[in-house]
């Protein structure tokens, strides 16, 4: 099994974007699955069509994405995303939308996960991690990667997920890595 994990470049001002911290250090290999660590760019559109190419290169099952949600304090189980493009600030390539659009014309309004998020959620809770599942992943890039993942599974032959870490006032390094770990474990 081979699993493509991602996190995001900083933004905003951002020394350090925990979403990609969290998983920079993670092992090649973790309970017999293949790890593949990315880090995607904080662009519209752009971090999609980097994403597309590895994993039309490494096919993998599994593709987690993973955000940050600085306004949450704790680890956030995505169920969904929307089709929605909107966004008061601007990417990392100076894009803003401040009226909403489409993600992908005629496409579904909204798109859920196929995977057992309950299941990553007990698991969480049983190691006594801070988490949630969330049916709002917002309408920033985080949305939008994950809308795209969604779309494209069955193209690609993967499932997709997406996950909000805390920011690190709330949640250190090290638990959000546990737990990504955990979630590897999980599926």
């Amino acid at each position: 099994m081979k699993i493509l994990i991602t996190g995001f470049d900083v933004f905003k001002g951002l020394d350090i974007n925990p979403s990609y911290e969290a998983i920079k250090c993670l092992p090649k290999i973790i309970d017999n699955k293949e790890i593949i660590v990315m880090k995607l760019p904080v662009v519209f559109d752009e971090c999609y069509k980097e994403l597309e190419k590895v994993i039309k290169k490494e096919k993998p099952d599994y593709v987690i994405n993973i955000g940050v949600a600085t306004s949450r304090n704790e680890i956030s189980i995505e169920s969904s995303a929307k089709n929605i493009k909107k966004s008061n600030i601007k990417d990392n390539s100076g894009n803003i939308f401040l009226n909403e659009s489409k993600i992908i014309n005629n496409a579904d309004e909204i798109l859920k996960t196929s995977i057992d998020i309950n299941k990553i959620l007990l698991e969480l809770k049983g190691y006594k991690i801070p988490s949630y599942i969330s049916n709002d992943a917002g309408s920033y890039v985080c949305n939008n990667v994950y809308f795209y993942s969604l779309y494209n599974e069955k193209q690609y032959g993967y499932k997709a997920l997406f996950i909000h870490v805390p920011g690190i006032n709330s949640m250190d390094i090290q638990m959000m890595n546990k737990a990504i770990k955990i979630i590897i474990r999980t599926l």
